[in-house]
């Protein structure tokens, strides 16, 4: 294997570690290369052992073949950011329990790395503003002491000179009911109100990503009605159309207050700032420990873990590739509206 080959599928696994489930379209805007130099990539970390694979079978998605890590490759993931198997899981999405959540939540987790993808290409073309951090939020049960919000999917962090921007990313389900936003914007205000690392009124802003006015209106009304009832101040949300942003690029002037209409570039709605608490502070993933050796194929796959964890409700239902039971159940969390990819992917 050549050295850009092998630094592709270092980077590969760096990425795969932040985001389960990428594509190649994904991943070629996340490493700033060709589809076909991604794809060749993840088949020579398949090749190896690194990676399973599953196409959805839900036809609101494409059927291209999204990756995640096996589980053997963890331990080198963790080696090599100097975490321990524990501290990796609580600060990146990489457990069994995890994955599989994901895949109950496709269109969630695509929509999430779709997102992730253009925010990433958007800011290397930047000339000031670098992204220092991206990447998914363990989505199951939190830790009490927990530094992000109930009910966000992702975390990222803005970089200009010496100044950062944090903020999180809430993905909202297409044709979930108006008091699944709601029940959503009332977990955020008790955070609000708990202790956690950034202080009771410098949480960072949670930018929405939906799909309509409608939506967008539901969550505006949902954010200003809580903090009337709690007589304080609205929380940093932001709204933006999911398809806009992906279009027209997560930096630009897609973003709303929910108490008005005008449209702003991203760096102008978030709050910049000279530090953020450690908990939240970057994690470097370095070279991975052998990274393209061939890894032990030994234990249970993410099939024979769904098989067991994710009962499934639709007989016949089929999907391809080393997660086929688990691409099976993907598409079963109500979730049924077209995500659509950026322009030109």
């Amino acid at each position: 294997m050549t050295t850009t080959a092998r630094n592709l599928g270092l980077d590969a696994v760096v990425w795969l570690t932040r985001l389960p489930f990428l594509g190649a379209d994904e991943l070629s805007l996340l490493l700033g290369v060709t589809k076909p130099q991604a794809a060749n990539a993840l088949g020579e970390l398949e090749n190896l052992g690194w990676v399973e694979w599953v196409t959805p079978s839900s036809p609101e998605l494409d059927s291209d073949r999204l990756y995640a890590l096996t589980d053997g490759s963890l331990s080198g993931v963790a080696q090599n950011a100097q975490l321990a198997g524990d501290d990796l899981a609580r600060s990146f999405p990489v457990e069994r329990k995890e994955v599989l959540q994901r895949l109950t939540r496709l269109e969630t987790t695509v929509g999430l790395n779709l997102f992730a993808s253009e925010l990433v290409a958007a800011a290397r073309d930047d000339v000031e503003v670098e992204l220092e951090d991206l990447r998914s939020l363990p989505w199951g049960k939190r830790p009490a002491e927990a530094w992000w919000p109930p009910e966000v999917e992702g975390y990222g962090c803005l970089r200009w000179g010496a100044w950062r921007a944090p903020f999180f990313v809430a993905w909202d389900r297409a044709g979930a009911p108006p008091f699944h936003r709601r029940k959503r914007v009332a977990a955020w205000y008790a955070f609000w109100n708990a202790e956690h690392a950034w202080g009771r009124d410098d949480i960072p802003p949670i930018l929405v990503l939906h799909h309509g006015a409608e939506e967008a209106e539901q969550w505006a009304g949902a954010v200003l009605r809580a903090s009337d009832r709690r007589q304080v101040a609205a929380l940093h949300v932001f709204l933006g159309d999911a398809e806009c942003a992906l279009s027209e690029g997560p930096l630009g002037a897609v973003w709303r207050r929910p108490d008005g209409s005008v449209r702003a570039h991203l760096c102008e709605r978030l709050v910049w700032r000279l530090t953020i608490p450690p908990a939240a502070a970057a994690i470097r993933i370095g070279d991975p420990a052998r990274p393209l050796e061939a890894l032990s194929r030994d234990g249970p796959s993410l099939r024979e873990w769904a098989t067991q964890a994710v009962p499934s409700k639709q007989e016949g239902s089929r999907a391809r590739g080393g997660l086929a039971a688990a691409g099976a159940r993907a598409g079963e969390a109500g979730e049924r509206r077209l995500v659509c990819r950026g322009a030109g992917h």
